[in-house]
């Protein structure tokens, strides 16, 4: 934003600096219309840009992948406070499965909507 004279219709008008206005924002009050438009352009136009980054930002934050991992019966235990007997005995309705050498596992996202679940309840 120019923060020199800038001329609306006959005369020279002083234009504050993007700073004096932030300081003092009734400067834009004496301002006259042709000039305050303009000064509101280019704010628009930098808050769409900055709006744009942020939220494309915050998208990309949100949609990043969780990391998913196998968990074994005694960690799945430790972590959803249930015994290793009860996760052995109801692993299928659970959400458990064997791997290739027979061991019950739970995936770690499995774990974490178990969790959930039971927070959203209390």
């Amino acid at each position: 934003m120019p923060s020199h004279p800038v001329r609306a219709s006959s005369s020279l008008v002083p234009v504050p600096s993007w700073d004096e206005l932030v300081a003092d924002p009734s400067l834009f009050d004496g301002l006259p219309d042709q000039v305050q438009n303009a000064i509101y352009v280019e704010i628009a136009t930098l808050e769409a840009r900055l709006r744009a980054r942020i939220l494309r930002r915050t998208h990309e934050s949100a949609t990043a992948p969780i990391s998913d991992h196998a968990v074994g019966l005694k960690q799945a235990a430790d972590q959803l406070h249930m015994t290793r007997d009860y996760l052995y005995r109801h692993w299928s309705k659970l959400g458990g499965y064997r791997d290739d050498d027979g061991h019950v596992k739970f995936s770690s996202n499995t774990i974490q909507r178990h969790i959930e679940r039971r927070v959203r309840r209390t």
